[in-house]
């Protein structure tokens, strides 16, 4: 693999771990904001609302723990076979 490809795809990596990183922080930002008028109601059904959020928000968190799990494989794979790690 030349220098030149093998730049691009560690580029491409670095990328897409920052967009997966900006996912997982806007829909933690979001599930707050929704959640925060929410709060001044007392109700049995904002705890059941709580629990989905915290579901949403630790599946989209784990999501991003496998996607930059695979993004490092990615890029041990392209650093070895490519020669950059000479």
């Amino acid at each position: 693999m030349s220098s030149t490809v093998a730049n691009f795809w560690l580029i491409a990596a670095f990328l897409a771990f920052i967009g997966a990183m900006a996912a997982v922080f806007a829909v933690c930002v979001r599930e707050r904001r929704r959640q925060a008028p929410l709060r001044h109601q007392p109700s049995q059904s904002i705890s059941q609302s709580d629990a989905a959020s915290d579901n949403r928000v630790a599946l989209v968190i784990f999501g991003g723990i496998i996607v930059g799990a695979l993004l490092a494989l990615l890029v041990g794979y392209v650093v070895f076979f490519s020669g950059l790690a000479d």
